[in-house]
């Protein structure tokens, strides 16, 4: 056997290097450099490299069993079966035997590990709590449990042994890789029979999958008013919520939070509420299921509706909604409403109107300036009072949109007495002094406030001598002219 010239120096740094083991005899002098009376390790650097590999035997001495490699979704746990060997030497049975896990690139002297049995020895912040050595080193057990895995968590790490004055070793041909991956866990959604407008029902979100030694994961509902919440155990919670017609074909969403790790995950499912055919009876919408409306016109859509005189009384405003099928009544605007507290869609603004009073029982849809974009399917809801809340998911509107057609303008023989269009004409136009325009394909709405605009600038602009009635005339029919050939090329007019 090597003898060191410097005893002290060699004890020091085969804590250092655990690779490097003392006899009995050598580690009598590692009393000086426990008491922190050692020389200079500077000078002791020299001497442990000139010490000489172990044998062969002596490595056989001290084994590790374990997978070299392990998987782990972020927030959950795993524990890391692990099993040691080392000599029965140096050591007594009363000695504790204490276990030290550290990342690869960690000094055993300066750095804290991230696991150990050494109550004197701190460990690292970022897997205090999460990292334990739950194996007893005096029963040769190393395993690691490994809890709310962070993705920081990655890399490698090796085991340490202590025990007595011989058994002083690192396992660093031994080591373990943590693989860290992203949840894809999802919760589990249960309801206890089925959902009955008027019945209070229980619903549970599971996740049995998660690590019932970490830190409790919180539980969130999204989706319906919570009526109460029921039990909750670490890994479940229950919802305890009465359905109504409304909330039939809406979505719920469980979503789990994992503290320890700063991940979460969700799950959505969408209601079925079944209802009695008296419910069904009590919420009624008629109005044709399909219109057709051609690009840049416009249309009404005479609709009615009817909800049970119940948990409103008529002072109760009544508010109406016009959605795409696919929106969320919670979250997304409606294309139309009479609620002045609640924004529409941009696309729509302007050019979709609820002119029906819910309060009448009247639902009708205005559509004015048609747009391709516009095709589509809408649902209406009703809101009065505490008891009607109700979305017509059942029966909806599918707006056609098609392109526009060519068309002609068509001159009238002179009835100027009104600016009411004649039976079966949508719009009138004044443009002289004894002849009118009729557009019976217009929207009266939008072409009305266009012809008006354009007189009042002409009038302002002095481009005219004729009388200001004369000036609205033809001010329309310039403006009718320059639509006309903007919007189709090559148009002929045809007089009658």
């Amino acid at each position: 056997m090597h003898h060191c010239p410097h005893q002290e120096n060699r004890c020091c740094l085969s804590k250092l290097c655990g690779s490097q083991l003392l006899d009995a005899q050598e580690s009598q002098s590692c009393q000086v450099c426990e008491s922190g009376k050692a020389s200079s390790l500077t000078h002791g650097l020299g001497t442990f490299q000139s010490l000489q590999p172990w044998s062969l035997a002596q490595d056989n001495a001290f084994r590790l069993q374990m997978k070299e490699s392990v998987t782990v979704q972020e927030g959950l746990c795993i524990l890391v079966p692990c099993s040691v060997f080392y000599p029965r030497r140096g050591w007594i049975d009363s000695d504790p035997a204490q276990g030290y896990w550290f990342r690869n690139e960690s000094n055993i002297l300066s750095d804290a590990p991230v696991a150990t049995n050494d109550a004197g020895r701190k460990v690292q912040e970022e897997t205090k709590g999460r990292f334990h050595l739950v194996g007893d080193p005096r029963d040769y057990n190393c395993s690691l449990d490994i809890r709310d895995a962070r993705m920081a968590d990655k890399g490698s790490y090796f085991f340490r042994i202590v025990r007595g004055s011989y058994v002083l070793y690192n396992f660093k041909q031994n080591q373990l890789y943590m693989h860290v991956t992203a949840l894809t866990q999802t919760p589990n959604i249960h309801i206890q029979g089925t959902l009955e407008s008027g019945h209070p029902t229980s619903i549970t979100c599971k996740v049995p999958w998660a690590c019932k030694r970490g830190m409790p994961p919180t539980f969130f509902w999204i989706g319906v008013a919570v009526t109460s919440l029921g039990s909750k155990t670490s890994n479940s919670s229950e919802l305890t919520f009465t359905p109504e017609p409304h909330h039939h074909g809406t979505n719920l969403t469980c979503r789990v939070n994992f503290p320890g790790a700063g991940v979460a995950t969700e799950s959505t499912i969408q209601l079925n509420v079944s209802r009695s055919l008296a419910q069904d009876n009590a919420f009624r919408l008629q109005m044709n299921k399909s219109v057709t409306v051609q690009e840049g016109l416009c249309i009404l859509v005479p609709c009615s509706v009817f909800y049970p005189r119940r948990g409103w009384i008529d002072s109760d405003p009544a508010r109406g909604y016009w959605f795409r099928n696919e929106s969320n009544y919670f979250s997304d605007a409606p294309v139309a409403t009479n609620d002045a507290g609640r924004k529409v869609r941009e696309e729509t603004k302007g050019r979709f109107h609820l002119v029906g009073d819910p309060r009448d029982y009247n639902c009708s849809l205005d559509i004015r300036d048609a747009r391709m974009a516009d095709k589509g399917s809408y649902f209406f809801r009703i809101v009065r009072g505490s008891y009607v809340l109700y979305n017509f998911n059942h029966y909806q509107l599918y707006v056609h949109v098609t392109g526009a057609t060519e068309l002609n303008l068509t001159h009238r023989d002179p009835m100027r007495q009104s600016r009411t269009a004649p039976q079966g004409f949508q719009a009138v136009i004044f443009t002289g002094a004894d002849h009118q325009v009729f557009l019976p394909w217009s929207c009266w709405f939008s072409l009305n406030k266009r012809t008006d605009k354009a007189s009042s600038k002409q009038v302002e602009m002095g481009t005219t001598d004729a009388t200001p009635h004369e000036d609205h005339q033809a001010a329309s029919e310039q403006k009718i002219e320059k639509t006309t050939f903007r919007q189709r090329q090559q148009r002929k007019k045809t007089y009658l």
